[in-house]
């Protein structure tokens, strides 16, 4: 039997795009802020959130 593993948050997600304009594009989502030309960051409370977020 596998035991269930939590991860309690916050969470954070820092991607780096190669170009400045699908940083722009990413960060245009509710609940992204861009860090520079081409870094974006997502936080959320649960895991999954930040990954719907992401999507």
């Amino acid at each position: 039997e596998i035991k269930s593993y939590r991860l309690n948050g916050p969470f954070e997600l820092v991607t780096e795009y190669i170009s400045s304009a699908t940083a722009w594009a990413a960060s245009q989502r509710y609940g992204v802020e861009k860090i520079d030309s081409k870094t974006i960051k997502i936080k959320a409370g649960k895991f999954l959130d930040l990954l719907r977020k992401k999507a």
